[in-house]
């Protein structure tokens, strides 16, 4: 069975959200082949021989715990301003939260891979030198179930550096993406609802009075322009 799920509704594999993640991939049968666990033509799940037929979730981003956090502690979800991550003209650095709604997998899910998909854009009229100046975007895996605030920008992180991500310089929207399946896996074990993850420039900022900020698209209205977790699983029972 191929499912997709966003904010607790399954789509079967003709289901509008499912269309609309392999449109925001930019490969058919949603890079399940390229994952190496199973294979989708046409819509059809087609399980090598040898493995246990696995499920596919699309897991929505909670818009409360996903959007920007100045150093000095304004935090803004997406529902207020873009997710944007570097420093602005008032050498104020910024860094970004996703998290991810994990209560549309099934308790008896065991979870086997999951990929961070997003769009990274230069944003217009910036002037797209965040990455030369302040090096890779790091991401951490970081626990804000109870609320993001100040402190969250250099809190300590469940598991630091879990990934980079590589430069953008486009107005139109790159694809990028990131494994965080352990980081899901340990979230489930502990409870948690969420899993979040900061993306931070370390070296933010460089004080020289320009706005050097790169965003992650995070559009409200539109699943396709916004974060999602691609979550392959198998059933127990």
């Amino acid at each position: 069975m191929l499912m997709a799920v966003f904010n607790g509704v399954t789509h079967g594999p003709d289901g509008r959200g499912l269309k609309r993640a392999r449109a925001r991939i930019g490969s058919p049968g949603l890079l399940v082949a390229s994952l190496g666990v199973l294979s989708v033509v046409s819509g059809c799940g087609v399980v090598p021989q040898g493995l246990v037929p696995q499920d596919v979730a699309l897991l929505d981003v909670v818009f409360d715990r996903t959007g920007s956090l100045a150093r000095d502690g304004n935090f803004a979800s997406i529902t207020q301003f873009p997710i944007v991550i570097g420093d602005n003209r008032e050498n104020e650095a910024v860094c970004g939260f996703v998290s991810i709604n994990l209560n549309s997998l099934p308790a008896s899910a065991i979870v086997t891979k999951v990929v961070l998909n997003f769009k990274g854009i230069i944003l217009p009229g910036i002037a797209g030198t965040a990455f030369a100046d302040f090096g890779p975007i790091n991401v951490d895996h970081v626990n804000v179930v109870s609320g993001i605030n100040g402190s969250d920008y250099l809190a300590e992180a469940i598991s630091a550096s879990i990934g980079t991500v590589q430069p953008f310089a486009s107005t139109e929207g790159e694809d990028r993406s990131i494994d965080v399946t352990s980081a899901v896996i340990a979230d489930r074990a502990a409870g948690r609802p969420i899993s979040s993850f900061r993306f931070r420039f370390d070296a933010a900022s460089d004080a020289d009075g320009s706005g050097d900020l790169v965003s992650i698209q995070s559009s409200v209205d539109d699943l396709a322009q916004r974060p999602f977790a691609l979550v392959i699983f198998t059933t127990v029972g």
